[in-house]
């Protein structure tokens, strides 16, 4: 199964199109048991995600390949590698696991600064001890990876990637991760919930996009296909993509989006029409608050 469970929303109230605020611990237990059996096996959090790691481990996931992320270097670190391998027994003691699937750096400019090497040093050392089975990076555009991938082959790379945002196909670095053999995790999807919108919710401060939404919307309507379908159809047609981080606010809503995976239509739609858009302001969700 391609879809993998992104669980931010198990500790934060998260995403644009978020009404219900944080999902509550019954509800988690029930979309990861649906997880299961579905075939779902990848589950995304970070330390970051407020008490994501800790309820997952309070209810159980060894059945699954987790993968979390390490935060930004503090700025006062004196022993980097005594910090890196703190912080991971941490997010493994929350999350109750001995190993992970995948430890990504939530910041990987970190590995262009004085403490750099020693970093990369401590995440290697944690996959040659086997309590990583692989390191990798949380990127928030593709022109990263071009001075991360000179200093180590990472073994994950999690990008955005999305009917609008198609720069990590667009630059090539899909193709070059793939023959790399790299596990590409692409997140945002549905851009924080933008793009799974009907247009009359759309908020106004996203009118000056109208040039994408119009042609979007037409081409959902000429395929009788909703946003989530649309943009689950361009997903997964994308071969180096190995895993969609998808975050999900109920069973309901996690079994919808398996259902629409594994319906063939998706592969049968008309010529999607050309997104792609490179303008920060609309496909990075950070600087929406500045609209």
């Amino acid at each position: 199964m391609k879809l993998a469970l992104g669980t931010a929303q198990f500790g934060l109230p998260y995403g644009v199109a978020n009404q219900f605020g944080q999902v509550s611990k019954e509800e988690t237990q029930r979309v990861l048991r649906s997880c299961q059996l579905a075939g779902i096996t990848t589950i995304d959090t970070a330390s970051s995600y407020g008490t994501s790691e800790q309820i997952l481990g309070s209810i159980g996931v060894d059945r699954f390949n987790i993968v979390s992320k390490l935060r930004a270097l503090p700025a006062d670190i004196s022993d980097v590698n005594a910090w890196v391998e703190s912080e991971f027994d941490q997010s493994a003691k929350r999350l109750n696991v001995d190993v992970l699937h995948g430890f990504l750096l939530h910041s990987p400019k970190d590995l262009h600064t004085v403490e750099g090497k020693d970093l990369l040093a401590a995440l290697v050392r944690l996959k040659h001890l086997g309590k990583v089975k692989k390191i990798g990076v949380s990127v928030y555009s593709p022109e990263e990876l071009a001075s991360l991938f000179l200093l180590y082959k990472f073994d994950i790379v999690q990008c955005p990637l999305n009917v609008v945002d198609q720069r990590l196909v667009k630059t090539g670095w899909l193709t070059k991760l793939e023959a790399y053999g790299v596990e590409v995790h692409a997140r945002s999807s549905f851009l924080q919930g933008l793009l799974a919108m009907p247009r009359i919710k759309i908020p106004i401060k996203f009118g000056y996009w109208d040039y994408i939404w119009s042609p979007w919307f037409d081409w959902l309507k000429a395929n009788g296909i909703s946003g989530v379908e649309g943009c689950l159809s361009y997903s997964m047609s994308l071969s180096g993509v190995d895993k969609l981080v998808i975050g999900v606010d109920s069973e309901k809503q996690l079994n919808e989006l398996v259902a629409i995976v594994r319906n063939p239509r998706l592969h049968d739609l008309s010529p999607m029409p050309e997104m792609s858009c490179d303008d920060d302001n609309l496909i990075n969700p950070s600087n929406w608050v500045n609209l």
